[in-house]
């Protein structure tokens, strides 16, 4: 998911779908994963993002907020100590 944390640092609004990987980067809950084999359900996610530039602003921060505080360095070296212990 190199891609999709890069779309979201760059402060683009993300649908996606609902596969495990993903999900993780974007947490539970999140209103924009669709699953999978479902084209119409993902293009409406889509309008309702373009047709509601509010909503796309938050998003775009809100997934922004959350790449940051848990994929920095910090986070990462945090994480492979756990990991190192375990």
């Amino acid at each position: 998911p190199n891609g999709l944390l890069e779309s979201i640092a760059g402060g683009l609004p993300v649908v996606a779908t609902d596969i495990p990987a993903i999900a993780e980067v974007l947490g539970s809950g999140y209103d924009f994963l669709v699953p999978k084999n479902s084209p119409s359900e993902f293009a409406n996610k889509i309008v309702g993002l373009i047709c509601t530039k509010k909503l796309m602003k938050e998003t775009s921060h809100r997934n922004r907020a959350r790449v940051r505080n848990s994929y920095n360095m910090d986070a990462m070296v945090e994480s492979y100590i756990k990991l190192i212990e375990a």
